[in-house]
C-alpha cells in the first residue's frame, strides 16, 4: 500500500479491520486478461493469476513477467506454499506445484481426491496444505509438504455441519488462525479457527441476509421500524449510485444515473415504507426508471452484477450502497409478472465441471437476465438453459429495457432452480438443460 494512503483502523474488540476509508491509488490498478472472477494468490516478490486458461504473473512493480497457456484443467483455487516450494495450483482433481521464478508446474501424484470428490479450496502455512472439497460436510485433508502425504483428515462435524459447504479456506497472516466460510444457502457465516481446527469465534451470518440479497439486507438493516418514506430510499439509492460511480472513476456517467432516478422522485410523496419487506407499492414510474437504469449499458448493472455474484465479500458498505436501489427493483418486480410466460432460456458457456454444478443445483445470486426469446439465448456459449414453471421467478422486463429486441425476462437474486432434464443437441453443438423454480 502507497505511504500517502491512510492505514486501516481496528475496531475496538480487534475481531474486524475497517477499509472504508482507505483509498485506491490509481497507480496501483492493473488490468488483468479474462474472466472477471479468477482464482489468484501472491508472495512476497510475485502475482499469480488465474483466467480463461491463462496463467499471468506480476511482480512487486506490477509488471506481467510471463503469459502462460494453461492445459490442464480449470484452476479452483491458487495458494502460497513457500520459497522453496512455490505456489500451488489446485484443479478439480489434481494439485500442482508451479514456480513463478521459471515458470514450470509439476504434478503432485501422491495427492488424491477424498472418494473421487472434487477439490474446492486450498491454503498453506508452507509445512501444511489444507486443501478442501466441494460437497457437503467437506473434510479438511492436511497435507505434509515435505513428503505431499496426507498428514490428517479433519471431519465434519469439527469443520462445518454435515449439509453445509465451505466456499472459502485461508491461513491467517502469521499462520496462527485459519478463516473458514461455510455456507447452507441461503446463509453463509465466517468462521476463524486455531491449527487443530478448534472454533475459536463465528460471526453466525454475515450480516444474517441471504446469498447477495442486498435488497433484504438494506430492508432490515436500513429500514425495518425506522419510519422511512419511499422517497428516503430514493434519495439513498440515487446517494449510492453517485458514491460507487465516483470510486469507479465513473462520475459524469453516475450523475446522470442518478439524476434519472431523482427525476420521478416526486412519485414517492407520501407513501410510507411497509413493515414487511417486498410489501410497498412502489409507483410504475420509479420501478420502470430502475429497470431501464439497471438494463443500460454502463458501471452500475456491472457493479451490481459482480458483487451480488460473490456475496463471501459483501461488506456493509455494499449493504447501503448497493441496498436501496436493489431493494427498489426487486420490490417493483412482482407487477411486471405475466401469466402468459412459462418458460425463458440463457444462453451461457460453461466447462463440464459447471455443468455438472448446474445439473446439481442452480442457484443465482444476483439479478439474472433471461429472453423469451431461444432462438436469441441460443446464439450465445456451448449451453442453453430451459427455465419453466416461473410464477413467483421474476418479472416481464422487455418494454422497459434499454434492449427490448432481447426480450428479458429477469430473475429475481436467490432465486433457486431444480433440473428436471438434460440433453446434448447435437445439430447445434449445444448442451441443453432444463430447470423449474423450486421456491
Amino acid at each position: 500500500m502507497p505511504a500517502d494512503l491512510p492505514t486501516p483502523t481496528i475496531s475496538k474488540n480487534d475481531q474486524y479491520q475497517d477499509l472504508s476509508k482507505v483509498l485506491t491509488d490509481p497507480r496501483r490498478i492493473i488490468p488483468i486478461r479474462g474472466a472477471s472472477e479468477s482464482a489468484m494468490a501472491a508472495s512476497n516478490n510475485f502475482l499469480v493469476v488465474f483466467t480463461d486458461n491463462d496463467i499471468s504473473m506480476f511482480n512487486v512493480h506490477f509488471c506481467e513477467k510471463k503469459y502462460n497457456k494453461w492445459n490442464d484443467g480449470s484452476i479452483v483455487d491458487i495458494c502460497f506454499c513457500s520459497s522453496d516450494i512455490g505456489f500451488v495450483l489446485l484443479t478439480v482433481s489434481n494439485v500442482f506445484i508451479f514456480s513463478a521464478r521459471n515458470h514450470n508446474h509439476i504434478n503432485v501424484a501422491t495427492i488424491q481426491p477424498f472418494e473421487d470428490k472434487t477439490f474446492s479450496n486450498c491454503t498453506s502455512n508452507g509445512k501444511s496444505l489444507l486443501i478442501s472439497y466441494r460437497i457437503p460436510g467437506t473434510p479438511i485433508d492436511e497435507i505434509d509438504t515435505s513428503t505431499w502425504k496426507l498428514k490428517k483428515r479433519w471431519k465434519s462435524p469439527n469443520i462445518c455441519n454435515c449439509d453445509e459447504y465451505i466456499s472459502r479456506l485461508r491461513y491467517s497472516l502469521d499462520f496462527s488462525e485459519i478463516g473458514i466460510i461455510v455456507y447452507l444457502r441461503p446463509r453463509i457465516r465466517f468462521q476463524l479457527c486455531d491449527s487443530n481446527m478448534n472454533t475459536l469465534r463465528t460471526s453466525g451470518n454475515l450480516y444474517d441476509i441471504p446469498f447477495g440479497d442486498f435488497g433484504r439486507g438494506y430492508f432490515e438493516e436500513e429500514l425495518t421500524a425506522k419510519g422511512r418514506t419511499l422517497a428516503f430510499v430514493v434519495d439513498e439509492a440515487a446517494k449510492g449510485i453517485v458514491n460507487e460511480g465516483t470510486a469507479l472513476g465513473k462520475a459524469v456517467e453516475a450523475k446522470w444515473l442518478a439524476e434519472q432516478l431523482l427525476g420521478v422522485k416526486h412519485h414517492a410523496d407520501g407513501i410510507e415504507v411497509s413493515g414487511r419487506c417486498w410489501t410497498t407499492l412502489v409507483p410504475s414510474a420509479i420501478g420502470e426508471t430502475c429497470i431501464y437504469l439497471y438494463t443500460k449499458e454502463s458501471f452500475w448493472y456491472k457493479l451490481l452484477n459482480r458483487v451480488m455474484r460473490d456475496p463471501f465479500t459483501i461488506t456493509r458498505k455494499h449493504v447501503t450502497s448497493l441496498g436501496p436501489f436493489c431493494w427498489l427493483l426487486y420490490t417493483y418486480l412482482p407487477q411486471r409478472s405475466n401469466p402468459s410466460v412459462e418458460i425463458v432460456y440463457r444462453g451461457l458457456t460453461l466447462t463440464e465441471e459447471e455443468r455438472e454444478d448446474f445439473m446439481q443445483d442452480m442457484f443465482f445470486t444476483d439479478f439474472t437476465s433471461t429472453s423469451k426469446n431461444r432462438e436469441k439465448s441460443e446464439q450465445f456459449g456451448n449451453t442453453l438453459l430451459v427455465i419453466g414453471n416461473l410464477r413467483y421467478a421474476g418479472g416481464d422486463i422487455a418494454a422497459l429495457s434499454d434492449f427490448p429486441d432481447e426480450e428479458e425476462f429477469l430473475l429475481y437474486p436467490s432465486t433457486h432452480f431444480e433440473c428436471c432434464g438434460y440433453e446434448y443437441y447435437d445439430v447445434k453443438k449445444k448442451h441443453i438443460i432444463y430447470f423449474e423454480w423450486a421456491g
